[in-house]
């Protein structure tokens, strides 16, 4: 599976109880973590076992750090449409590859 194919999202919960669903993340240190997660199975990852991984074990990593900080970007319109979405540049904590172990 070449992880360029897939869409690596998040559901965000603010503090003022509206949640944002599906933003795109784009941070680079959380799509090298999807490359090393896809190299962790031994065969293709099926979408559902990844989806799987992440949900569970790689959430319940995020939520037990010290500090939850999400940093939301606006890109520019696709020239096409004057349409933009948020996107999610940068999550905290950053992932850790140790977060792999027991794959």
């Amino acid at each position: 599976m070449d992880p360029d194919q897939v869409k690596l999202v998040a559901m965000l919960a603010l503090s003022s109880g509206e949640v944002l669903h599906s933003l795109p993340i784009v941070d680079w240190a959380w799509r090298q973590f999807l490359v090393e997660l896809i190299k962790c199975f031994p065969k293709r990852p099926a979408r559902n076992e990844l989806d799987a991984f992440l949900n569970r074990s790689i959430r319940i990593r995020v939520m037990e750090g010290p500090t939850h900080f999400a940093r939301i970007g606006l890109p520019r319109p696709n020239k096409n449409k004057d349409k933009s979405w948020l996107m999610l540049d940068s999550l905290f904590p950053q992932p850790d590859v140790s977060w792999l172990g027991g794959l």
